[in-house]
């Protein structure tokens, strides 16, 4: 691939999305799900469960860890397939969305 970028050409690198889907199908139907309801939406918190109080001065999404089966294990899939980034702070788990994977959710990839 280096070769022939060196040389002018555009490589596109595929993201195996639809391989993820395979391996985490409730999770990213839940994220199209979200994404479809609210699409200008690109950040998402993993919380414990539902019983931990939280509150986000601006729109994003929750999921419960509780809920999904190997939740943490498929977040680090995700990172490295290049579908989210960590954007961690205040020790909460929180990511962000590429417009890439974005694109693949909502059907426009």
């Amino acid at each position: 691939m280096a070769y022939l970028e060196a040389r002018g050409f555009a490589v596109n690198r595929a993201h195996p999305f639809k391989d993820l889907e395979k391996k985490a199908p409730e999770l990213i139907a839940k994220m199209r799900e979200n994404l479809q309801k609210e699409p200008l939406v690109r950040e998402f918190v993993l919380l414990p469960n539902n019983r931990v109080s939280y509150g986000a001065s601006y729109p994003q999404f929750i999921y419960f860890e509780d809920s999904i089966p190997y939740i943490s294990s498929i977040m680090t899939i995700m990172i490295h397939v290049g579908a989210i980034y960590d954007a961690r702070y205040n020790r909460v788990p929180r990511y962000k969305f590429t417009e890439a994977f974005v694109s693949f959710l909502i059907g426009e990839g």
